[in-house]
């Protein structure tokens, strides 16, 4: 058991220095594919998905912690997902910024370490390829490091009008979910060495039945209502880790939901937990609300004098 653990070790180490091989070989016309293997022989990535294009999904990113970090031999280090919500904001996990022992948003912000990036592949380097740069955030003020209220909002330095850059719909506070009803969970994960974007349909669930199956497996955390559960039970599909703060999205790609939490081995038979977003898109609209008007008025005063601005 100890051999496996140290060759899973090192070969997740691996995958993220062959990131930058794999477009050092691409240049010269050579395929690579290599994977990351979990001890139980399966990809983490999302769980039974397929390959898509970031044209079909234009407001998924992912978030990149960049080598400059921590100034270490790593390539850069793709660690969670997120939805463009405004021209300049993004919608991700609380718990993708909060404090850890490897991370911290505040010092990756000051250094303009962390980035956001919507290529198909995020070790892409393509003429499309453009980093925002994240300038700051805001977390929930109820976020506890716990289940509930994983929820945040990222701002980033460069507007998102790009090719293949555009907000997503946000379901609206009034959303009826459809127990049985399909959704698509997209994301990246940490996958084979092409780290492509990937989708699955998965069905949501009912809360009380979520709730059962997590005490049964023997893992017992609080599911509340501000969550709700989604997956294939028999099939395993679902998202695994390095898709968490990324979308949930129904058949009309509105995005109804923030991958939170959920067990970290890929494939297994326990839904995921995603934030329902109706029960915080007051919040979300009130706090890029907040950091607008404070925008407004720390302009200089020769601008204000030229612009009207409405008062309600």
């Amino acid at each position: 058991m100890r051999v496996v653990t140290t060759l899973v070790y090192l070969v997740e180490d691996a995958s993220l220095f062959l990131c930058n091989l794999q477009i050092a070989m691409n240049e010269v016309g050579v395929n690579i594919n290599v994977f990351a293997l979990m001890s139980n022989g399966k990809e983490f990535l999302i769980a039974g998905g397929k390959t898509t294009q970031i044209s079909r999904y234009k407001f998924m990113v992912c978030l990149v912690l960049l080598k400059s970090y921590d100034k270490t031999s790593h390539p850069d280090r793709p660690y969670c997902g997120g939805s463009i919500i405004r021209r300049q904001w993004i919608l991700t996990a609380a718990h993708c910024l909060g404090k850890s022992q490897w991370f911290d948003a505040d010092e990756a912000i000051k250094r303009k370490a962390l980035v956001a990036r919507g290529n198909t592949s995020y070790c892409s380097t393509g003429e499309n390829h453009v980093d925002h740069v994240a300038i700051a955030y805001i977390l929930h003020p109820k976020f506890n490091y716990t289940t509930d209220n994983d929820i945040a909002v990222l701002r980033v330095e460069q507007p998102f009008i790009g090719l293949n850059e555009q907000s997503v719909k946000l379901a609206p506070s009034s959303y009826k979910y459809t127990i049985d009803g399909i959704a698509f969970v997209i994301g990246w994960g940490v996958t084979d060495i092409t780290n492509q974007l990937r989708y699955v349909d998965i069905k949501i669930l009912n809360l009380k039945k979520c709730k059962e199956i997590w005490s049964a497996s023997g893992i017992h955390f609080e599911v509340t209502p501000l969550n709700f559960c989604a997956g294939w039970i028999r099939d395993g599909k679902h998202a695994c880790s390095g898709d968490f703060g990324g979308p949930l999205i129904d058949k009309n790609k509105f995005l109804i939901g923030v991958t939170s939490w959920g067990k970290t081995s890929c494939g297994n038979r326990l839904p995921g937990i995603y934030v329902r977003l109706p029960s915080f898109i007051k919040w979300i609209n009130d706090e890029i609300e907040k950091e607008r008007e404070l925008e407004i008025y720390h302009l200089p005063l020769h601008f204000i004098e030229n612009v009207k601005i409405k008062f309600r």
